[in-house]
């Protein structure tokens, strides 16, 4: 049993850290895409008033905010902010549908409006507006049925919140709660799916107490990073600092190293499909490191990419929406992957049965050959680079816009390049890894696990491809 020792700890390892299913990467319902909307109904005797807010994360929120700046001055004065508000109130309005019996009212925001932009991540701002909605009606003077759809950001990504309540009115039936889950978009739970609620059906009957003064529309203006969940980390807060020196700078390069490092080992299936598919197809160090770096290039061509977007033509494409395309292709492409290495292994066990079947053929190490024999080309490892690297780090996009939005651009992109080199040794250790792990296994042809394992590392792929192309599908 000790000579088992030894391998089997370095499996564990591999598996750990190379062959481990993947996670998603963004778990919170508050990525850094997305756009968070809360729609407060208050139903009085002869109104329906919402308490409407949109919480955008950091890049939407820089996105919009240059918008918003028409003078290009780098801030947003009264003037810029009380005109936005007006037409952005007036355009939220227009999204939804109100219903009151069989009657269709038309929401008209109201004078009471606040927006504000909370600190995000790496020195970005969030962006928090706040309108006061009102739908007027013929008084109610008995039970009627109401009716609330949002239409508004139809295509968003985010936490998607409706409430309702009554002031004056009695509640007799609702599909919705009463008391906002997120405290209205100021403290998301942590130990939930993201909510995507966009309509109520309600039923009401006058009388009931009221509810003297209404929440203010913004709610709290600048919530901590701590209660929204976009604690950018340490790279991040020192891209914001005022003053920059080359002490610092060379802290951040080297931090930006450890962290592209911590990115490639955390939940996500680059390390995973090279780990799996350089196992199963019998690589060598030479590719691992091939394969490693090129990801690693294909990442910092992602983050690149999609920061161009965010800067210069996000009214065309929204970047929001090329995520979830970018996560399905990626998928497809590791579906892709791992049939074709599976079929290819099962050929390999094919002929390694016909090799058994006549014995006058020249004796060699068959499991050797069904492990060695595999679809190394240069097409499969350009695949696996595109599949393991074109999803972009949103805390590298963070990093590279908050660079550009301070005149720091040739830091961020200083920084964007220590990163993919800390994710490109991480992943080479990776493939080195799980390659001595297959070999270890390899050296015992006769051993169930040794047979098995190259169609376990197909099959893992082939898996992991479905799950991604799924999950990424949900989103689009």
């Amino acid at each position: 049993m000790r000579r088992w020792t030894r391998p089997l700890a370095v499996v564990a390892a591999a598996a750990s850290i190379g062959l481990w299913p993947s996670a998603p990467a963004e778990a919170h319902p508050l990525g850094n895409f997305t756009i968070n909307v809360y729609g407060g109904v208050i139903v009085q005797p002869d109104a329906i008033v919402v308490d409407y807010i949109v919480d955008m994360a950091e890049i939407p929120a820089f996105r919009e905010r240059r918008s918003i700046d028409r003078n290009l001055d780098g801030r947003v004065d009264e003037g810029e902010s009380g005109a936005y508000r007006e037409a952005m109130c007036a355009s939220l309005a227009d999204g939804l549908a109100v219903r009151v019996g069989g009657t269709r009212l038309t929401p008209e925001p109201t004078d009471a409006d606040a927006l504000s932009f909370p600190p995000g991540a790496g020195g970005l701002s969030t962006l928090r507006l706040g309108c006061r909605l009102r739908a007027a009606s013929e008084r109610v003077v008995g039970e009627v049925t109401i009716g609330y759809t949002d239409r508004n950001f139809p295509d968003a990504l985010g936490w998607r919140e409706v409430t309702a309540v009554g002031d004056g009115m009695t509640l007799v039936d609702a599909d919705v709660p009463q008391a906002s889950a997120s405290a209205r978009l100021t403290a998301y739970p942590q130990d939930e799916l993201p909510l995507d609620v966009r309509r109520a059906e309600l039923t009401a009957e006058p009388g009931g107490p009221r509810r003297g003064s209404l929440p203010s529309p913004g709610g709290i203006a600048g919530p901590t990073d701590e209660a929204r969940g976009r604690d950018g980390g340490l790279l991040e807060s020192l891209v914001g600092r005022e003053e920059i020196t080359p002490a610092l700078v060379a802290a951040m390069i080297a931090i930006a190293v450890g962290v592209g490092a911590v990115h490639a080992l955390g939940p996500g299936h680059g390390k995973t499909l090279i780990g799996a598919y350089l196992v199963g197809a019998g690589g060598s160090i030479r590719h691992a490191v091939g394969v490693g770096a090129a990801v690693s290039v294909m990442h910092t061509a992602s983050v690149l990419t999609l920061g161009l977007l965010v800067l210069m033509v996000e009214r065309v494409v929204a970047p929001e929406r090329v995520y979830p395309v970018l996560g399905v292709a990626s998928g497809v492409i590791a579906l892709v992957l791992g049939s074709s290495l599976l079929v290819s292994r099962i050929h390999a066990a094919t002929h390694e049965r016909d090799g058994r079947r006549h014995p006058h053929a020249r004796p060699h190490d068959h499991a050797r050959d069904a492990a060695n024999a595999s679809p190394l080309s240069r097409r499969g490892l350009l695949a696996l680079a595109f599949s393991g690297g074109m999803l972009p780090s949103p805390s590298a996009l963070v990093v590279l816009l908050a660079s550009v939005s301070l005149g720091r651009t040739v830091l961020g992109l200083t920084l964007i390049a220590a990163f993919s080199v800390g994710l490109a040794v991480a992943l080479i250790g990776v493939g080195i890894l799980s390659l001595r792990a297959g070999d270890l296994l390899l050296r015992r042809p006769t051993s169930f696990v040794a047979r098995s394992l190259p169609f376990a590392s197909a099959a893992a792929i082939t898996a992991m491809g479905v799950f991604l192309t799924a999950r990424s599908a949900t989103q689009l």
